[in-house]
């Protein structure tokens, strides 16, 4: 199949286009629909029966595209998680199965840390719906080595130690307007350069303790 897109793309009907140009046409033309409409719709004497039938239509394609970046969303984290699952690679003693293929999982963020504010090593943290996955991905030519960091942790095992900056401990009100200002007075020491701390805590039996640095607060 690799063989034949390549000799499709090569070819003088293509354009120079590649396959995703073609897959991706209906909707992207769709969605100009409602604009081009809308435009028609200004225009549109009174007393035309397309007043009464341009707004119908408008309706029926917007709600389309709803249902198509729905779709397309849930197709993307399919295939992200399938990719990711290919290509994931343990230590031997430390063999998880993340079952991310399955059906209902989710990728919910995904974020770049560091080992410490100065160490230029990046280590990629995936949060999906059940467990916190840290990684390091190196790119070799095309393809991708993602290297898992330390042992996955399931959220009913995760503690971040941060968390009462963030969340504060039960009994202590704080309105949500004033909780920025609260975490930045809390960390206005932190100099430029220093990076933000965050702590990951695997409890239990084999648990472990981990701090890394986000570049930015949020």
């Amino acid at each position: 199949f690799a063989k034949f897109v390549d000799e499709i793309e090569r070819r003088k009907e293509s354009r120079k286009l590649e396959l995703n140009g073609y897959l991706t046409k209906p909707t992207t033309r769709l969605a100009r629909y409602p604009l081009l409409l809308e435009n028609v719709l200004k225009y549109t004497e009174g007393d035309n029966p397309d007043k009464e039938d341009i707004p119908k239509v408008l309706t029926v394609i917007r709600d389309l595209l709803g249902r198509v970046n729905a779709e397309s969303g849930k197709a993307e984290n399919r295939f992200n998680l399938r990719r990711l699952h290919e290509q994931l690679r343990f230590r031997p003693n430390e063999r998880v199965d993340l079952k991310l293929t399955e059906e209902g999982r989710e990728l919910v963020f995904k974020s770049q840390l560091k080992k410490s504010p100065t160490d230029p090593t990046e280590i990629t943290a995936f949060l999906f719906d059940h467990a916190v996955l840290l990684v390091r991905i190196k790119q070799t030519g095309k393809t991708e080595e993602i290297k898992a960091y330390r042992r996955p942790i399931p959220l009913e095992l995760l503690s971040i130690r941060e968390m009462d900056e963030v969340i504060p401990i039960q009994g202590i009100k704080r309105s949500s307007s004033s909780l920025i200002p609260s975490i930045r007075t809390n960390t206005s020491d932190a100099k430029k350069g220093e990076g933000w701390p965050i702590t990951f805590r695997h409890l239990g039996k084999a648990g472990y303790e981990l701090m890394l640095f986000a570049a930015n607060q949020a």
